[in-house]
């Protein structure tokens, strides 16, 4: 399986590099008139008159070999890249024998045969020495200088394509000032900037420059299509003109300016859920008053980064605050200089904070003492727990705490006294006082201790002993002995008297 997977990435590649060609096909055109080229190799000369190739869209077309013979109706592996897949010479040689077909015969005003000739001449000597190549004067005629002007104007062309230009360079601006930069010639072209440019002539202009720049050039494409090499196994190969693929430049233009690291500080002085950092921003001011950036934090980002800035004085101050902070009159001033051009500042936003204040008081049989070890509970909305306080012994309590509300209850006091209610404190901002006078009354005893006598049945009551224990007798004895003994109390009083 895996030998199956290498095996079709490499036909892949395969396809990529190169396709067998029939459709296009080469023949002999004109000769170049009075223009002779020998070449020689282990002792034998070859000559012939210059006569120009093309292909059946009538493009020129140059012998890549010296010594190989043209034959017509061939097929042909095809490389559109003058960088990859011809390799039968080397990349450098394959890059040089690009370049001359594309600055040669056709290119711009170089339309005379005569620069035919040129261009063949160059694609062998690349490949040959030059003493084996070179013009004669007739047919298998003596050795002749030709063409040298013409011969050093390609070659010109050849050898500075893949210099780097001029203007391909890094260049330093005033921050917010304008730039021009000169000699891009009609050559080459801006494929991409990061900051918004015209083109004026052989000049790039640019202007209100707040932040580094880079713009991207490369040469234009005279061609339509791309250098192409025709590969093949029976006879002559051959090359055709086309554009080659450029390099890509690149020009930075660095802003001569500073930043400022505005570092935020929270307030973690009291304890608060309810407070949020969003929204909090502070701007920076330049000397004329202008705001030149703003900087805002959430609860999870704590620093900001200003934008590039001139040099000069600025001053940072709030600009908005968020919810359970107080306005922050602080101004931090910064001076940055080309000694100093990126400083770090830090600013403290403050939370809102009060306090939550208790007097406790314990009473009986209307007199109030303080009240001491009296606790209580605090939490915040979320019924979270922040904190248990206990009073001193003038009754006095309290817990200082941010924005939001808060539950207050009472966890314990003295014995055989009341519990104050559960109550709620809302805190919104430093001066409205939050301040309870609480009061808890002495439970009277049989409230407290006092317990309700059982009820017990008739038939668990234990009588005395009075030798009756029909327990309905006894019922009926007890009134009659009740009325003889009043009756003997008033006879005897009147006999008294």
């Amino acid at each position: 399986m895996k030998k199956n997977k290498y095996l079709l990435i490499l036909l892949i590649l395969l396809i990529i590099c190169f396709k067998t060609v029939k459709a296009v096909s080469f023949h002999e055109a004109e000769y170049v008139s009075g223009t002779y080229i020998n070449t020689k190799k282990n002792g034998i000369t070859r000559y012939q008159t210059v006569r120009i190739l093309r292909d059946n869209n009538n493009i020129p077309v140059y012998c890549i070999q010296p010594f190989v013979d043209f034959k017509d109706n061939l097929e042909y592996k095809i490389y559109e890249e003058d960088k990859v897949g011809y390799n039968k010479i080397t990349e450098e040689q394959r890059r040089k024998l690009a370049l001359l077909a594309h600055f040669g015969y056709g290119y711009k005003d170089r339309t005379n045969p005569k620069w035919y000739a040129v261009t063949q001449y160059l694609i062998w000597v690349t490949l040959e020495s030059p003493d084996n190549v070179y013009f004669t004067d007739k047919l298998n005629g003596n050795r002749i200088t030709l063409f040298e002007n013409e011969i050093t104007e390609i070659l010109n062309d050849v050898n500075n394509y893949d210099i780097t230009p001029a203007f391909a360079k890094r260049y330093t601006v005033e921050y917010g000032g304008p730039l021009t930069i000169k000699d891009i010639d009609e050559s080459y072209e801006v494929i991409k900037s990061t900051h918004p440019y015209e083109i004026k002539g052989n000049y790039v202009v640019t202007s209100n420059i707040r932040s580094n720049v880079t713009f991207y050039t490369t040469k234009k494409k005279y061609y339509a299509n791309p250098v192409a090499f025709f590969d093949s196994e029976e006879g002559q190969d051959l090359i055709r003109p086309g554009y080659v693929y450029p390099k890509t430049y690149e020009t930075h233009i660095d802003v001569i300016s500073g930043r400022i690291l505005i570092e935020l500080i929270p307030d973690k002085s009291v304890y608060s859920v309810e407070s949020s950092l969003k929204d909090t921003c502070y701007k920076v001011t330049g000397s004329q008053g202008v705001i030149d950036d703003v900087g805002c934090y959430t609860d999870k980002r704590f620093t900001y980064e200003t934008v590039s800035l001139p040099y000069g004085v600025y001053t940072i101050e709030q600009y908005s605050m968020g919810k359970g902070y107080k306005d922050d009159d602080t101004k931090v001033t910064v001076d940055l200089t080309n000694t100093n051009n990126y400083q770090k500042v830090s600013v403290y936003p403050k939370l809102i904070k009060n306090k939550i204040e208790i007097n406790k008081y314990a009473c009986k049989d209307d007199i109030c003492s303080f009240e001491n070890n009296a606790s209580f509970e605090i939490k915040d909305k979320n019924n979270h727990l922040i904190d248990t306080i206990k009073t001193n012994e003038l009754g006095y309590a309290y817990i200082e705490l941010g924005y939001g509300t808060y539950t207050i209850n009472q966890l314990e006091g003295i014995d055989n006294y009341t519990l104050i209610e559960t109550y709620k404190e809302k805190i919104e901002d430093e001066k409205t006082p939050h301040i309870k006078n609480l009061y808890n009354y002495y439970k009277k005893e049989e409230e407290s201790i006092k317990e309700p006598t059982p009820i017990i049945p008739d038939e668990e009551i234990t009588p005395p002993d009075t030798g009756i224990t029909n327990k309905k007798s006894l019922v009926v004895f007890i009134p009659i002995i009740t009325i003889i003994l009043t009756i003997s109390f008033i006879i005897k009083k009147n006999l008294h008297n």
